[in-house]
């Protein structure tokens, strides 16, 4: 998913197999204390097209859109006390041309229900040609729930981009890699390393042309919840018994010390 694009142009896998919630213009939202966040986005096109099969909750299905004279835009910051961030993006393309298929399937109904998850592969195709630019920041470090990491981007470009992303997953695995041309001015790169709810997550990308040029991109993904689980199945919850031992056992030494060196200090 590209994250400068507004809700229409998050025209990826991630989102139209159905597997995220359509992104919608907010208000800002205010919560405990001096926590707050915001997040609006526009868009219009002079015409548009769409047809496709739309997507099944595995990610079974295809789509495909074209649109002339688009213009979009979103912006977001989000400020908390374990999480600071905010990112900002606009693109006036002539005319725009996105399409996605893929094909998933649970893995229970392969024969294959020890593992969690499911078995997905897919493609997402674009081509633009007009402007764009963003950028982006993110620093979190959450200690009550272990959520970790950080993210930064920035990037402009004038002309035509044409790329593809192929996109895989398997149980709690997921992968994906982007190859994209590009005639014109500009330059974009994007790193992200994260550890967000038992799932770690790292990802770049880097684009330049001037004149003719390319870019390329990668991110990986590993759910450690399905990892666990799918580890417990295999092993008849085997596996997480055994940890659970030896943290038990490092903590009664831990306690053990402790004690002693409590016990050296009396008088």
């Amino acid at each position: 998913m590209d994250p400068r694009k507004g809700d229409k142009a998050q025209a990826s896998a991630d989102r139209k197999d159905g597997r995220q919630v359509t992104q919608g213009n907010s208000g800002p939202g205010q919560v405990a204390g001096n926590e707050s966040s915001k997040y609006v986005s526009w868009q219009k096109d002079a015409a548009e097209f769409k047809t496709g099969t739309g997507f099944t909750k595995d990610g079974t299905g295809a789509q495909f859109e074209a649109s002339a004279a688009e213009v979009q835009g979103d912006a977001s910051y989000r400020v908390m006390p374990w999480e600071i961030g905010g990112r900002a993006g606009a693109e006036a393309n002539i005319a725009s041309l996105r399409g996605d298929a893929g094909f998933g399937k649970d893995l229970k109904d392969i024969g294959l229900g020890k593992v969690e998850g499911k078995v997905y592969g897919g493609v997402h195709g674009e081509a633009l040609v007009g402007a764009n630019a963003d950028a982006k920041a993110k620093i979190d470090l959450n200690p009550k729930n272990g959520d970790m990491g950080a993210e930064v981007g920035a990037g402009a470009l004038v002309g035509a981009e044409a790329s593809a992303t192929a996109r895989g997953e398997f149980g709690p695995v997921q992968g994906s890699v982007t190859g994209s041309a590009i005639a014109g001015v500009g330059a974009a790169v994007d790193a992200k390393v994260a550890f967000e709810d038992g799932k770690l997550t790292i990802g770049g990308k880097a684009k330049a042309a001037l004149g003719v040029g390319v870019g390329v991109g990668t991110s990986y993904t590993i759910d450690f919840n399905k990892l666990k689980g799918t580890v417990d199945n295999l092993t008849n919850g085997k596996a997480s018994e055994a940890v659970k031992d030896v943290t038990d056992k490092v903590a009664d030494t831990a306690k053990d010390v402790g004690k002693g060196i409590k016990d050296l200090f009396k008088f």
